[in-house]
């Protein structure tokens, strides 16, 4: 019967390996496809893959990508004390959808070797990072050590090896650094409080789905608003549109708004597009590109209206307030702040809350670009500073102690923003000498802040050259 359901089955390929008293095999390797989450239910037509996935393997995650799954199924057919390895993708060393899998990993088996090979390319025309790693199947001690290689060449495997306490993984994100570095982390995670357990607001920019239709220039809103018929309809269609920023005009304590402007059809506030005559004409023009139906050519399914931006976006009046943004995908932290009424899109983040100043000073920093970049980075695109990510964000909270080293920071935050307001402080050698004086004289404050000895510092500045 079950020959007739499965195109294969392992008892029937391979009974001496699973009719034996330790069954599965002694060592099991791979190369498993990398198919994004929501792609699986795409397998197969017509089937709730994922819900067949559920009920088949523990631990189970609705986003986990295809890759895990493999991981899970190999781990099943090797024998007790036997080894699995893959070469895969290293997405989930770090990424937030693979906490289940690390914690599972790290608590049931013994973490031989991880060999990342971060942005080394190992396969022609990759499109993700790839990793190999070597586990066995079997309770880890509390003395395992694991070996860990991170080469910048595939001929450097063996060289710049480390090993890593698998005790000491953190299942928020698997970091593989020496004793030093991992005595570091505990020390911010000790001092500091999680930025998401402050009180502050982390928001995602704006995402339209089609940006070409929602992001005008200046020319652009003048002629839709000159197409306007009466004063009454010039006003709320103006009201509507919003000043924005794109990640790439956000730059190290100032911005430079390009003239552009989002159409603010957000869900959340039930416009209706006839009051918009002007506008609505306007988009028009965009045909069936507009529509939230995940047709071919249109944007991604949504119960959105055609005329509206793709998220609710029910936040919409937190933009209405000064705060904190920053160019989401980056090499080094861009952080500024941003005064009230001024909108972002989908390549930034936000934060709005107190202590504004006192938050940038500690993000434009050498110890954020430090820690952050090392521990609370998650996978996906490399630089990538997600809210989600800064959430994890250890921040010294401002006590009596501590607070004349709050106020200084804020100073010396106020006075970089008064230079960079200055157009030619780029181009000035007097303007970029004091700002780089007054970021030497944060960075100092902010490892007093998080209690950082002469032994320690060091490994912040050395990682920043």
């Amino acid at each position: 019967e079950l020959r007739e359901i499965k195109t294969f089955h392992w008892i029937f390929e391979f009974p001496e390996v699973f009719l034996r008293e330790n069954p599965g095999f002694d060592v099991v390797i791979g190369n498993p496809p990398y198919v994004r989450q929501e792609n699986i239910d795409n397998i197969v037509e017509e089937v709730d893959y994922k819900g067949v996935l559920s009920k088949l393997y523990d631990p189970f995650n609705s986003v986990f990508d295809f890759s895990i799954f493999f991981i899970l199924r190999s781990i099943q057919i090797t024998n007790k004390k036997g080894y699995h390895s893959f070469i895969i993708t290293n997405k989930w060393l770090r990424a937030e959808y693979g906490q289940k899998i690390r914690k599972f990993l790290k608590e049931n088996f013994n973490i031989k070797k991880v060999i990342d090979f971060g942005k080394t390319k190992v396969f022609m025309g990759a499109t993700v990072d790839a990793m190999i790693y070597v586990i066995q199947k079997q309770k880890p001690n509390m003395e395992n050590k694991i070996l860990y290689s991170s080469p910048s060449r595939i001929d450097e495997i063996e060289e710049n090896i480390i090993f890593v306490d698998q005790n000491r993984l953190n299942n928020e994100g698997w970091t593989f650094s020496d004793e030093k570095v991992l005595a570091l982390r505990e020390k911010i995670e000790e001092i500091g409080k999680p930025l998401k357990e402050w009180d502050v607001k982390i928001y995602y920019g704006i995402k339209t789905s089609l940006n070409e239709a929602f992001i005008l220039t200046t020319e652009k809103r003048d002629e839709i608003l000159s197409n306007c018929k009466t004063e009454e309809e010039r006003k709320r269609t103006e009201d509507i549109m919003k000043p924005i920023l794109r990640g790439r005009d956000i730059k190290r304590y100032y911005y430079k708004w390009a003239g552009l402007w989002v159409i603010g059809t957000f869900p959340a506030l039930h416009i209706n597009i006839n009051d918009y005559p002007a506008l609505k004409a306007y988009l028009q023009d965009f045909g069936n590109k507009l529509n939230q139906d995940g047709k071919p050519g249109h944007r991604k399914k949504t119960s959105n209206k055609w005329f509206e931006t793709q998220d609710s976006i029910a936040y919409y009046s937190e933009f209405e307030k000064e705060k904190i943004v920053w160019q989401r995908v980056a090499q080094e932290p861009k952080f500024t702040i941003a005064p009230s009424g001024l909108f972002c899109e989908a390549t930034t983040h936000f934060i709005t809350g107190p202590n504004l100043k006192y938050l940038l000073a500690i993000f434009n920093s050498k110890m954020f670009k430090f820690a952050f970049y090392k521990f609370y980075m998650g996978g996906g695109i490399e630089g990538e500073i997600k809210g989600n990510f800064i959430g994890r964000f250890p921040v010294p909270p401002i006590t009596s102690q501590n607070q004349h080293m709050a106020k200084e920071l804020g100073d010396l935050v106020n006075k970089i923003l008064t230079l960079t307001k200055d157009s030619d402080h780029l181009e000035n050698p007097d303007k970029q000498e004091r700002i780089k004086k007054y970021e030497r004289q944060i960075d100092q404050i902010v490892y007093r802040l998080y209690g950082l000895t002469e032994d320690e510092i060091p490994i912040i500045e050395e990682a920043n050259r």
